[in-house]
């Protein structure tokens, strides 16, 4: 038999009141463990502190929700009733402020958690983070702006905060622009803030002036978008100029945001200097998207890069900055001399005069040729 066997069935026959002389097996063996099991078997039995008792129950009882979780905490904590529940009141007045749009109760709440946030954002990533922002302020724009029960109050709120949150987004990018190149991802920033501001304008025209006021709220929000886009168009514009005078070519001319005053198929004119237009010209929109020159149009701005070869100057890329005109389908846009035919109004206000053309071109282009004459 084995000895823990041995063990158990001495304690079992001692506990049914049997004596040593009573046990036939292993008496010598048996003899040895007694002193042992009788010092054992009088060993009081163990209980449990009260406290551990008192925590193993609040264990058990332990709330799983947050709500009585916190309640848990603060009566097993010294915290003030008062302060929790200050802590509570902010932490859902700021849940239930991020679905709140310019013009109601909660948004100033909103905005106060958006300020802090940038506070804690890295200066590199702050443009990224207020053009996330402005492009929330534009949905709450659209948002309102779709509903035709909205009144003008909040008309005017989220105008005002969609225009105020552009401007911010784009003073940062202006103060990089300010000290150094700015990066691919920077220009992009830029680029998405344009199209924003057009949207604004587009917002800015629906609505309807049923009476002074809402006028008033249409002229206002109208201005900003075009005063917000003509500066983002300036900084692009100066962000070209920058880049076209670091070109080391001598033979290439460009000319940045200049106007065009013809086109045709084979021929541009911009600022007075013409371009020829090849197989090998590529044109793209300034969020560098490709571009159709078909769909170019007299009057549009572009920055146009080309090379000068002898007397002729062949265009390399061009880059529409704003397209002022869409094409009608059908129409003709010049002559293989790359001048429009100017067609003769049905009506002719007799105190519009035509434009005179200058009879000396003038060029405001880097590099010195011949140009052609128009």
């Amino acid at each position: 038999m084995k000895p823990e066997n041995n063990i158990d069935n001495l304690i079992s026959m001692m506990k049914a009141g049997k004596t040593v002389s009573d046990i036939t097996f292993e008496r010598d063996e048996a003899e040895a463990f007694i002193p042992i099991i009788k010092t054992l078997s009088s060993l009081p039995k163990a209980s449990l502190p009260v406290a551990y008792r008192e925590h193993r129950y609040a264990e058990a009882l332990k709330p799983k929700s947050f709500f009585k979780t916190l309640v848990f905490f603060v009566r097993a904590s010294a915290v003030p009733i008062s302060v929790v529940a200050g802590l509570v009141l902010f932490v859902g007045t700021g849940y239930a402020a991020q679905s709140s749009i310019p013009g109601q109760n909660l948004f100033i709440v909103k905005k106060s958690l958006e300020q802090t946030s940038l506070i804690f954002t890295p200066e590199a990533q702050k443009p990224q983070a207020r053009l996330a922002l402005t492009e929330k302020r534009l949905a709450e724009a659209e948002q309102v702006l779709t509903n035709p029960n909205n009144d003008p109050e909040s008309t005017k709120a989220v105008l005002e905060e969609l225009n105020e949150q552009a401007q911010n987004t784009f003073s940062d990018v202006r103060k990089i622009a300010d000290t150094k190149d700015l990066s691919d991802s920077e220009v992009k920033i830029l680029s998405s803030l344009d199209e924003i501001t057009k949207k604004q304008e587009v917002l800015a025209n629906t609505i309807q002036p049923t009476n002074e006021q809402i006028t008033e709220i249409k002229d206002n929000a109208t201005k900003d978008a075009k005063e917000s886009n003509e500066n983002i168009n300036r900084l692009i514009a100066t962000i070209n100029e920058k880049t076209l005078a670091e070109l080391k070519d001598p033979n290439e001319i460009a000319i940045s945001g200049g106007t065009i005053s013809s086109i045709s198929n084979s021929r541009i004119i911009v600022e007075r200097t013409s371009f020829i237009i090849d197989p090998k010209t590529i044109a793209i929109f300034k969020d560098d998207q490709p571009f159709e020159l078909s769909k170019l149009t007299a009057k549009s701005k572009v920055t146009i890069v080309g090379t000068k070869t002898g007397n002729n100057i062949t265009a390399k890329t061009i880059t529409i900055i704003e397209l002022l005109e869409i094409p009608v389908a059908g129409t003709v846009k010049g002559d293989a001399t790359g001048i429009t035919p100017t067609p003769t109004p049905a009506n002719t206000d007799p105190k519009e005069e035509p434009e005179q053309q200058p009879t000396t071109p003038t060029n405001n282009v880097n590099g010195t040729f011949i140009p052609e004459q128009p």
